[in-house]
């Protein structure tokens, strides 16, 4: 189950990772080195003929059984920096526009379910404490209501949940827009334990949660990951949890 960043992380100030390095004109702030989180442009017309082949190559190689086209952190859409008039339009539907292409290619012609991370969709007043990184403060929450809901949304919580005052509304704002959730927790085990708890609540009232997806971001290693108290004692709660049912 593969993953691209699709839109977003596309960079950091002058450093462009390959797409923007490779293809300048793509990105959504040209000329501009003070942008910490890079996007491209998602009115390119030179974009998705680049970018579809690479998710292309990427799910013959792995075999993939479902593709994950991350698209969390774009806070670059709709920018008065962009020569193609993006601001000039709307965040959330230039932000669903890139969904909805990239499910067309992914689930209509490959066959593939295809997963996101869910900031870009839920708005930052809606949780407590969450950063404009954690969810939207850009309007392309808004885009929720125009994006397909055979997508399963993977919803990130990384700090504490001392950080979000105790609560976690975000999976229930997706199960409620009628979406699967899968969510996912940090690589410490004090903060990923709590969203866990929480999610498996939830998973007894619906199947629409979907399990929980544990992650280490580069901060364990690999070969260390099984180990990692953030998995070794989180997933057997939702072994036994499925086993109980």
């Amino acid at each position: 189950m593969p993953q691209f960043n699709c839109l977003g992380h596309q960079g950091i100030n002058t450093c462009r990772y390959p797409l923007l390095e490779l293809h300048r004109n793509f990105d959504e702030t040209p000329g501009h080195d003070d942008i910490p989180t890079r996007a491209w442009c998602p009115q390119h017309p030179g974009v998705m003929p680049v970018v579809l082949p690479l998710i292309d190559e990427i799910i013959d190689v792995f075999e993939a059984d479902a593709f994950h086209v991350g698209m969390d952190e774009v806070l670059q859409i709709a920018s008065p920096l962009c020569p193609r008039g993006c601001a000039q339009h709307n965040p959330a539907e230039l932000f669903a526009g890139v969904v909805s292409e990239l499910r067309a290619h992914i689930t209509e012609e490959r066959k593939l379910p295809m997963l996101m991370w869910g900031d870009r969709l839920v708005p930052q007043s809606a949780i407590p404490g969450a950063t404009n990184h954690e969810a939207s403060a850009n309007g392309t929450h808004a885009a929720i209501h125009l994006i397909p809901r055979d997508i399963t949304v993977c919803d990130w919580r990384f700090r504490s949940s001392r950080d979000y005052h105790g609560v976690y509304p975000s999976i229930r704002h997706f199960l409620d827009h009628g979406f699967k959730v899968w969510p996912a927790g940090g690589w410490l085990w004090e903060n990923a334990s709590p969203f866990s708890q929480h999610a498996l609540e939830l998973r007894k009232q619906t199947p629409d949660v979907l399990g929980f997806l544990c992650t280490t971001w580069n901060h364990i290693a690999p070969l260390k990951a099984p180990t990692s108290p953030s998995i070794r004692d989180i997933l057997p709660l939702w072994e036994n949890a499925e086993q109980a049912t």
